[in-house]
């Protein structure tokens, strides 16, 4: 009855927390965001410089109480390089994800962001471009050795190019950085399933339905791991939890007969 069984692996957008979430960053936020000041042009009021006295200090200086911090040219490129990534992130939230990857790029072009290379390693993963996706998350983990985003990406696009030894290292350096991406523990349990190490993937996808009970097929899942395990009464229990969420399950139909 295994042969009426079928592993479903789905990619969602998610919180790389960015991926950011996959997570990250896995919360896929620009949390490290700082305001940006307009340079400030100073003139000193020849009024308050009288013979013999030093001319009052300029704003910006050490020990001033109203200091203000000045930004150079660099500012401007700043300024842009967040316009582009806002204007990205609301072309990935319309699922127009070439938009939004072309907006990351003109980004990148104004500022070397490790969040951005991240955001667009997602999207390059999320469109099947894995050997560019691979090269943004290399760039980003340079950039930002502790984003967990950047590993995630890393390790499903391995994952997706049959790489899966990469892929698990990867995925579990993404996981000790931040516990809580759901797709993490969704791909980790998909290798071990492929290793037939049923009883880890069942752990893992246990970990899944924990941090997110609405994951794709996630139910499903830990219904098939189950049967593989020979616990048949579990796998129904899964399967009708799934038939319960998605009464349009079919998978589900099918390996509830089977178990």
């Amino acid at each position: 009855m295994m042969k009426f069984l079928s592993l479903g692996i789905l990619l969602c957008y998610t919180a790389l927390p960015i991926l950011g979430s996959a997570q990250t960053d896995t919360k896929n936020t620009t949390d490290n965001k700082k305001s940006v000041t307009i340079p400030l042009e100073l003139k000193l009021d020849s009024s308050s410089v009288k013979k013999g006295k030093k001319p009052p200090k300029e704003l910006g200086t050490p020990g001033n109480p109203n200091q203000v911090i000045l930004k150079r040219s660099a500012d401007t490129n700043q300024i842009k390089a967040r316009e582009f990534f806002s204007s990205a992130d609301k072309k990935a939230k319309e699922k127009d994800y070439p938009g939004a990857i072309k907006d990351y790029s003109k980004s990148l072009s104004y500022f070397k962001s490790p969040v951005t290379y991240s955001k667009r390693g997602y999207f390059y993963m999320l469109t099947g471009q894995f050997d560019s996706a691979i090269v943004d998350a290399q760039e980003g983990i340079k950039r930002n050795p502790k984003s967990a985003q950047s590993y995630a990406v890393l390790g499903i696009s391995y994952y997706e190019k049959g790489n899966y030894d990469e892929s698990f290292k990867d995925l579990q350096k993404s996981h000790e950085l931040d516990h809580r991406n759901p797709m993490v523990f969704n791909y980790m349990a998909a290798i071990k399933f492929l290793q037939k190490d049923y009883k880890t993937a069942l752990d893992f996808y246990d970990s899944v339905a924990v941090r997110d009970p609405k994951y794709p097929n996630v139910y499903s899942n830990c219904g098939m791991m189950h049967h593989y395990l020979g616990g048949y009464k579990d796998a129904i229990l899964d399967y009708n939890e799934a038939i319960k969420r998605d009464s349009l399950d079919a998978n589900a139909f099918n390996n509830r007969a089977a178990s």
